[in-house]
């Protein structure tokens, strides 16, 4: 999936920003609360070599609407991934497991492109304080004499990263005051141990105005 999704929507929504009749915003001035969730993807870059893992990711937001702008505070679980490695190397057997979490608290300011359905576009950006975990956990074995030898050894990264990412959307305004959105979004979340860790996702929400 990567970032196609991501471009895809941005496509729409400047398509549909080009043909807009803009219109006195509803819900200038409100305060609102947002819920998404959906499909998260964690890239890892260890530099020689590349992994993904994909999951279910969410985000809990609280904004205000200011007319065709909005801005919100959040916080975003981006997913965990655990995966199991084995390679041998000469007689030695390597069995690695690693464990990662990513989640973060940050602030997004948002652009909608009103017009004269019930269907907005609209496009933000995010920075974020983000807090990254990679565990590894390695047994080295090795057969001779008939016997089996394995040595564990553990190696445990917790960093506090501050990251940048984008967010297009298109959200359709069900009545007065409840929206229901569709996203898509790609984050740099910073750096784990030497490991570099992006997220591309797609998420449904609801969000409703109080």
């Amino acid at each position: 999936m990567k970032k196609l999704s991501v471009l895809a929507l941005a496509m729409i929504a400047a398509t549909a920003a080009n043909a807009s009749i803009y219109d006195t915003p509803t819900n200038a001035g409100q305060w609102y609360w947002q819920a998404d969730l959906g499909y998260s993807e964690l890239d890892f870059d260890f530099g020689e070599s590349n992994r993904t893992e994909d999951g279910v990711g969410g985000r809990i937001s609280i904004g205000k609407d200011k007319g065709n702008y909005r801005y919100t505070f959040d916080y975003s679980y981006f997913g965990n991934a655990e995966d199991n490695d084995y390679y041998r190397s000469g007689t030695t057997y390597i069995h690695d497991q690693y464990t990662l979490h990513a989640q973060s608290i940050g602030a997004s300011a948002f652009y909608d492109f009103d017009n004269a359905s019930k269907l907005t576009p609209y496009v933000g950006a995010r920075v974020g304080v983000n807090f990254l975990s990679d565990e590894l956990r390695r047994c080295v074995s090795s057969y001779s004499y008939g016997g089996e030898f394995c040595g564990y050894s553990e190696d445990n990264n917790t960093d506090t990263r501050v990251g940048v990412g984008g967010i297009v959307g298109v959200s359709y305004q069900a009545t007065p005051a409840v929206a229901v959105n569709v996203s898509g979004e790609y984050n740099y979340l910073g750096k784990v141990g030497d490991t570099k860790v992006t997220q591309t996702g797609a998420n449904i929400g609801v969000r409703m105005n109080f």
